[in-house]
This record gives structure tokens, C-alpha cells and sequence, in this order.
């Protein structure tokens, strides 16, 4: 069987799409040739989702990547699934439609495997009109069949209840920032009620998580790395998926922390899928205070 990380595990949302449950996340990588050799070398390392946004601006080097990827035959279009996401501070019907078909040909795409709202913009006193709006334009493109799946990025419970109340079609995906750190246990309960999939941005708390004594110990349990504990808990806590944001010229500083080549990568991440946990290690993360995050329970 060919290793590539969506044939080791991947989600099916709401409406029967299979979403690779290990994606590519470029916030802050910066457009030109570090987002080409960073998506390309991510492919290769067996990566499938790549996530990127409008307001990233590199989508232009992601869609560079992925014509070479196909083009070298190293990877079908079937294959991938390209997210992308819609600027907060463009939602309204039109200006939404404007922005996916700006992220379309920016990327050199014919259709989207997701779309999302980026995010609220809890400002502004008319969030509630505008986030309908994009919403149904949302709705829209996914008739159309120019987008697979729809969801949303950075909702609380109070945005969701909302959306869910006016929406004909439900989010399938809400990415929140999720680690052990910051479990979101209300909202991904939610979530869970609703068939709504929990997708996690920032897993390793921008590095912080490493340094925790708690999950340091269960990586040498384990013989694991603390990040590799981290994304482990998120893929086995109520089945949530991750995006990983790493890059270098030509390689990947990968979850361990390692420069290190594609066929490396590819044996390090697939090592998450894999290793098994058992309820005794992650149950030290469940009841647990951290320093720095007080009021969160584990």
C-alpha cells in the first residue's frame, strides 16, 4: 500500500466528503518560492490537505505547487483537497462570491474542496447580516458544485447557533484554534451534536506545547516526541482533524522539530497515525490545570 497520510486516516463530513485528517497549514509563509518548495516538498512527504486563505497571500505560490505536483505526476487534482477561506472583512453576498472566484484563479483552481469564513468580526455591530449574507452566498457556490464542502473558522457556540438558525445548509467544518492547552471541551461538544467537524489550527500552541512537563512525559513513556503527543491527543480526542504549519527552503521542519527530507517526513507523520495511546496517558491532560492557562480543565 502506497504511504501517503489521507490512505492512513481521514474524516467523512456531513454530506459524505472524505477530508484527510493530516493537513498543510500556510499562515504566515510568505508568497514566491518558500510557499512553492514548502507545498511541493509537503506533497511529496505524502501531505494531501493543503489549507490556505485569502488573507495568507500566497495562494498564487500554493496554486504554483500543486500545477508542478500534477504535472510531475507526483499527484492527481482527485487527490488533494484545497482549502481556502473567505476574508472577514469581505462578507457580503457579492463581495463573497468576488473573494472565492479571486482564491480560484489565484490558486489555478476549477473548484474548491473547501471553503470557509475565516472568521467573525466581533466589532462589528452588523456581524450577524453580513455573516447571513456570506452565508448564502456560501450556500450557493456549493449548489453550484464549484465548492465540496462549506464550513467555518473561528465560531463560539453563540456564531453557530446563530448561522444554524438561518442557515438551509449546515457548516461541515468550524477550525478553531485546539491543543491541550485549550481543549474548547463546550464548543466541540457542540459541535459534535451538530455533525459539525472540529478541524485544529496551531495543535503544538506555536511550540509552547513542547516545553509542557505533562506531555514531555508521556513522550518518553511512549518514546514519542511531545509533538507527536500533541497532535496524537488531537487526532484521538472526539476525532479531530489538525492543519500543521512548518517550512523551510526545499524541506520541512517537521512535528519533531527536524529539518528533515520528504521520505523522512513521510515515516515521522504516518508514526502519528499509527502509535497507539491508551485512556491512563491522555487522562493526565484531562484533569490537569496548566501554568499559563488558568480556567482551562483537562
Amino acid at each position: 500500500m502506497t504511504e501517503t497520510l489521507t490512505e492512513q486516516i481521514y474524516y467523512t463530513l456531513s454530506n459524505g466528503v472524505k477530508i484527510p485528517a493530516v493537513g498543510f497549514g500556510l499562515h504566515r509563509m510568505p508568497e514566491g518560492e518558500v510557499t512553492v518548495n514548502s507545498v511541493k516538498c509537503a506533497i511529496e512527504s505524502g501531505y494531501r490537505h493543503i489549507d490556505t486563505a485569502w488573507a495568507y497571500h500566497n495562494q498564487i505560490g500554493v496554486g504554483k505547487a500543486i500545477k508542478e505536483c500534477i504535472e510531475e505526476g507526483i499527484v492527481k487534482r482527485e487527490d488533494l483537497f484545497i482549502t481556502s477561506k473567505l476574508y472577514m472583512h469581505r462578507m457580503s453576498y457579492e463581495e463573497t462570491l468576488d473573494n472565492f472566484q479571486e482564491s480560484l484563479e489565484q490558486l489555478g483552481l476549477d473548484y474548491l474542496d473547501l471553503y470557509l469564513i475565516h472568521d467573525v468580526d466581533r466589532t462589528d455591530a452588523d456581524w450577524k447580516i453580513k455573516n447571513i449574507d456570506s452565508w448564502r452566498a456560501m450556500e450557493k457556490l456549493y449548489k453550484e458544485g464549484k465548492v465540496r464542502a462549506i464550513g467555518v473558522s473561528n465560531y463560539g457556540i453563540e456564531h453557530l447557533e446563530f448561522l444554524l438558525s438561518k442557515a438551509e445548509i449546515k457548516p461541515m467544518v468550524n477550525q478553531v484554534e485546539t491543543h491541550p492547552q485549550h481543549q474548547q471541551i463546550r464548543l466541540a461538544g457542540f459541535c459534535r451534536g451538530q455533525n459539525i467537524l472540529i478541524e485544529s489550527w496551531a495543535p503544538l500552541f506555536e511550540g509552547k506545547i513542547l516545553k509542557n512537563p505533562v506531555v514531555q512525559d508521556i513522550g518518553q513513556r511512549l518514546g514519542k516526541t511531545p509533538a507527536q503527543i500533541a497532535i496524537r491527543w488531537n487526532l484521538r480526542r472526539i476525532g479531530r482533524r489538525f492543519t500543521a504549519r512548518f517550512y523551510q527552503f526545499k524541506r520541512i521542519e517537521t512535528i519533531s522539530g527536524a529539518f528533515l527530507t520528504p521520505r523522512k517526513i513521510k515515516r515521522n507523520n504516518i508514526d502519528i497515525l499509527q502509535f497507539r495511546t491508551f485512556c491512563q496517558h491522555f487522562a493526565k491532560l484531562r484533569y490537569r490545570y496548566f501554568h499559563g492557562a488558568p480556567g482551562i480543565r483537562f
